[in-house]
């Protein structure tokens, strides 16, 4: 579904100006239920007011990667919202919702299993590096698990070296393993007004 926003943010003053702005969040999970921690992020993420859904990408499984012990594979999906929230609000809800769903703060910056993992890929056109927040997301080019559920929702979205996400995404698909787990369909339904249907 398409809903009408207006215009990214560009600068700092903007970040608080109240408009609707789209950003990318990519969501993960190794710790079951993990569908289910993926369902119950993204519905509370909708239950803040000045968050609405635009967009989800399919559940994909995939391997986890730079860990030392074996860990179970994770289940990742892409969505993209409209916010009024500026991108440190945002932050902080996203944060919120991990450690209500089980994620202790001694795995941030780990390799540990998570119960759930969101990351935000990007807010509008907004660059911005902070001690909290890198904009847009520092590693979302080297990973087939956000880049091709990523395409499938945004397929002309560019990268910010110039290069296609798609065209980004088939080429990591030769050595890193993403297998479509459901569609979007399957694992979320959304009412009219981009809300997470019952």
């Amino acid at each position: 579904m398409r809903t009408q926003m207006n215009e990214p943010v560009q600068n700092e003053q903007e970040m608080h100006s109240g408009e609707w702005v789209s950003a990318f969040i990519s969501l993960g999970s190794n710790i079951e239920p993990r569908l289910r921690h993926l369902q119950a992020a993204v519905q509370m993420l909708v239950q803040i007011d000045g968050v609405r859904l635009v967009a989800v990408s399919s559940v994909y499984e995939t391997e986890p990667v730079e860990v030392a012990a074996p860990q179970m594979p994770y289940l990742n999906a892409v969505i993209k919202v409209a916010t009024r929230l500026s991108p440190m609000e945002l932050l902080s809800a996203m944060q919120s919702i991990e450690l209500k769903l089980g994620r202790t703060p001694s795995s941030k910056g780990t390799k540990l299993p998570r119960t759930i993992d969101l990351d935000m890929l990007t807010y509008g056109d907004l660059k911005l590096t902070t001690m909290e927040l890198t904009l847009p997301h520092p590693r979302m080019s080297e990973r087939a698990f956000v880049l091709i559920p990523l395409c499938e929702i945004s397929p002309l979205l560019k990268l910010p070296d110039g290069t296609n996400v798609c065209e980004r995404a088939k080429e990591l698909s030769r050595s890193q393993r993403v297998v479509r787990y459901l569609k979007p369909e399957q694992w979320l339904k959304l009412d009219g007004r981009g809300k997470q249907g019952k």
